[in-house]
């Protein structure tokens, strides 16, 4: 995947979403990936602050990720998964 975010202007959101999917999906194998656990992703996301940066990783007041922002990283997980396919 790492070619295919290399200069867009969104490379370090990218790269960060990537790694954020790599805490749930990191051990889990492409069988896994269904209706039910997208689902449990989700929630599983939407339990976590934002995560801007280290001291709003810490801040009580730091908003909760939204299921948009979940939701927009399995679309990543799907195009790596297209990507791969291809």
């Amino acid at each position: 995947m790492t070619e295919q975010i290399k200069g867009l202007p969104s490379e370090a959101v990218a790269t960060y979403r990537i790694a954020t999917l790599g805490e749930w999906w990191g051990d889990k194998t492409l069988a896994d990936v269904n209706g039910k656990t997208c689902r449990d992703y989700v929630t599983w996301r939407t339990k976590q602050k934002v995560r801007v940066t280290i001291r709003a990783m810490n801040d009580e007041s730091a908003r909760a990720v939204t299921v948009a922002t979940a939701r927009r990283e399995l679309e990543d997980l799907r195009a790596a998964i297209n990507y791969h396919r291809r």
